[in-house]
């Protein structure tokens, strides 16, 4: 068909960004997620279509169309089954623009969610205002290093500075008031992950 004088063809052009998103450290068995846009950077309607290649990887919605707006996409990664390790994967993006397939590419490293460390020991009875020693030992399943800080029951200690795994890490602590206490320790990786409080250690405080 000839164009008639004064007419214009209407040529839609994908355009998307960012074109890919890095998650960097991720614990197992659970879900993250990011954004990204779609538009059409030329005239007349886009069309565009989604296509899920990997199963940890979902995008939504799947499909749209877009005369100049900007359509928002989100992608949930799923690292639920995934061993630890890096991982990269992608969401393939086809439009009537005549440009072919393009990608929006994912990048995460999984990460083992970190060991409870041990239950503190120490001294379970003791004086207000002395100060008694505990430790505790946190090992990483991935060999990370790691750190801890312990819950004395009503305020907490800092962060230990970060020790090869299977470190035992020796504090003290003084309760300037009698009573029951109840001491737990918590270890946190080299990226982050933290684990659950240990079980405690019940230490019975009397007066000087």
């Amino acid at each position: 068909k000839e164009m008639m004088s004064g007419e214009s063809l209407m040529v839609p052009d994908l355009v998307y960004y960012p074109t890919s998103h890095d998650f960097g450290y991720v614990l197992e068995d659970d879900t993250y997620q990011t954004t990204f846009e779609i538009w059409n950077g030329g005239t007349g309607t886009l069309t565009w279509n989604l296509g899920i290649v990997h199963t940890w990887i979902s995008p939504f919605p799947t499909s749209g169309s877009s005369t100049g707006e900007h359509d928002t996409v989100t992608v949930t990664i799923d690292t639920t089954g995934l061993t630890p390790g890096s991982y990269s994967g992608f969401v393939s993006i086809s439009a009537n623009d005549g440009g072919g397939v393009q990608y929006f590419n994912v990048y995460c490293e999984v990460n083992s969610r970190q060991n409870v460390p041990s239950t503190p020991s120490g001294p379970a009875a003791g004086t207000a205002g002395v100060p008694y020693e505990y430790r505790t030992t946190a090992i990483d399943s991935d060999g990370d290093e790691v750190q801890v800080r312990f819950d004395w029951d009503g305020s907490y200690s800092s962060w230990s500075p970060l020790a090869s795994s299977g470190t035992t890490f020796i504090t003290n602590h003084a309760w300037s008031t009698p009573g029951t206490y109840h001491v737990k320790a918590q270890a946190k990786d080299e990226h982050g992950a933290s684990s659950r409080w240990s079980s405690a250690l019940t230490a019975t405080i009397i007066g000087s």
